[in-house]
């Protein structure tokens, strides 16, 4: 058990040094993306193989677009296969690439965000009134009225 605990400790966490960046990819060249645990065997990183693969996939691998705002065309079709998929981030990233899963949830995260703040702001003062009322009303006809409950004892 104690041989472990020393293990464990060992592990390094927190943000990546570029020298470990530079290990990695030197990894990946000789033996491919995979063997991601053989790393840490090796002792060449003192990174889970998780840690690694994910470091690989989500920021090092040479063809991602890291940064760079989503095109028109790339828009469209998140968009679209959301409405086909639902939020099968990984799969919808199968159709874009160079971007990855968690690129697209965070694109359509922030749509959905700016979308309804468009909603919220494009209401003037007198039709968003107007309207809180009307909805207000409609919640009042469906709601039946205390007395209407029936009570069971």
């Amino acid at each position: 058990m104690e041989g472990k605990l020393v293990e464990i400790s060992q592990i390094r966490k927190g943000p990546w040094k570029a020298e470990e960046d530079e290990v990695l990819i030197n990894h990946v060249k000789k033996y491919g993306p995979r063997e991601w645990s053989s790393i840490r065997s090796k002792g060449l990183l003192q990174r889970t193989g998780k840690s690694c693969r994910l470091r690989w996939v989500n920021k090092l691998r040479p063809n991602l677009k890291n940064g760079c705002k989503f095109t028109a065309e790339e828009e469209r079709v998140v968009i679209e296969l959301q409405a086909q998929f639902g939020n099968k981030w990984a799969k919808i990233a199968t159709y874009l690439p160079g971007r990855t899963d968690n690129d697209v949830k965070n694109f359509w995260s922030s749509r959905q965000k700016r979308l309804a703040r468009i909603l919220q702001n494009s209401g003037t003062p007198s039709s968003s009134s107007s309207s809180s009322s009307s909805k207000s009303l409609k919640l009042k006809r469906e709601i039946p009225a205390f007395h209407d409950v029936p009570v069971f004892e």
